[in-house]
């Protein structure tokens, strides 16, 4: 699941909304989803300096 859900923070797919539910699930700790949200974040800002 870790893996998915790096890739899918990869592509600009992942919201906290639906990493808050991963760790409520048990799917992945606190840690990886900061972890995940970072890559998120890095996305996030090439993608805003593209534009």
């Amino acid at each position: 699941m870790l893996e998915y859900l790096k890739r899918m923070a990869g592509r600009g797919k992942l919201n906290k909304r639906i990493l808050d539910k991963a760790v409520a699930e048990g799917w992945i700790s606190k840690e990886q989803e900061a972890e995940i949200l970072k890559i998120a974040a890095e996305v996030a800002e090439e993608g805003a300096g593209n534009e």
